[in-house]
């Protein structure tokens, strides 16, 4: 089993097995990664994602520590300058931060001979969507596909970097799923214009409780017929 990580000692230096590049589609290829002891912050019970001028950070919660990362394209910002965008935004980082080099991607084959590539040395997608090893394994170009739509549409900085993302990456298989909710989702005028008049309707109507208090008021004012 080649189980040595990005190395690939085997599967990759050993047998020299193509590598299929995703770089097409997701251009991040290195992380900075940094943290500190949790004091007083409240334990978030989600991990969040934000938008980076290069890329985008992290913040992954643990009950004792907080970690967060910075994943970014080295053809659009350096490693120092990276870090500093970093440290700006994490100013409480205790630790020294450190520079993971990944490359997204997968072996033409995991299995040659006699040797099984196993998680990261058989391939690899940017932790954008947090994936098992076996999503990994079977379904790591689908998974590729699915992240870079989060690349191409989004609209909040309008750095070099974003602007690449925007008009470079191609979609592949994602393309069919953006084109069905382009097709089936409602548009956003059709949203206010249903708001609107739901809100509408609902000034006109007239509640429970006010009908029953008409009608209590009625039964009392209504005349004794005559005996």
């Amino acid at each position: 089993m080649d189980a040595s990580g990005f190395r690939a000692e085997l599967l990759g230096r050993a047998l020299e097995v193509p590598f299929k590049s995703y770089t097409d589609a997701l251009f991040c290829d290195r992380a900075v990664i940094g943290g500190w002891t949790r004091t007083d912050e409240i334990i978030k019970p989600y991990t969040l994602a934000e938008t980076m001028d290069a890329g985008w950070a992290w913040q992954i919660e643990h009950e004792t520590f907080l970690n967060h990362g910075y994943v970014y394209s080295s053809s659009f910002i350096t490693d120092d300058a990276a870090r500093e965008e970093f440290l700006r935004k994490n100013p409480k980082v205790s630790n020294e931060p450190r520079i993971v080099k990944f490359r997204s991607g997968r072996y033409e084959t995991m299995w040659k001979g006699n040797v099984v590539g196993i998680g990261n040395a058989s391939g690899f997608v940017e932790p954008l969507e947090a994936s098992a090893i076996q999503v990994i394994i079977l379904q790591s170009r689908t998974l590729a596909d699915f992240l870079a739509v989060h690349y191409k549409f989004n609209t909040r900085l309008d750095t070099p970097f974003w602007q690449a993302a925007r008009s470079d990456i191609p979609l592949g298989e994602g393309e069919g799923v953006v084109e069905f909710y382009r097709e089936t989702a409602p548009a956003p005028s059709a949203k206010r214009c249903c708001s609107r008049k739901i809100a509408a309707t609902a000034s006109r109507a007239t509640t429970p409780y006010s009908s029953a208090k008409k009608c209590r008021t009625q039964s009392r004012t209504r005349p004794t017929p005559a005996s």
